[in-house]
């Protein structure tokens, strides 16, 4: 498991002092957008949200503290 979905109204991002990013990045073979997101800091990336699901966020499992918590 690479990626875990969750509705963005139930996801809360914690962070010091950085600063969380996105662009929109136009995927050609469907014409739909997504919208990775990633650290301004660093540049880690963090998940992404999709055009056709917008009321899902994609987390990178990798991105979390405690991955193995995920069910």
């Amino acid at each position: 498991q690479t990626d875990i979905f969750y509705c963005h109204t139930h996801l809360t991002f914690r962070r010091n002092s950085d600063t969380l990013s996105c662009y929109k990045h136009i995927i050609t073979e469907h014409g739909r957008a997504l919208w990775p997101s990633f650290c301004g800091k660093c540049g880690a990336g963090i998940g992404s949200t999709l055009e056709r699901f917008p009321e899902l966020q994609v987390i990178n499992i990798g991105t979390l503290d405690k991955p193995e918590e995920i069910e």
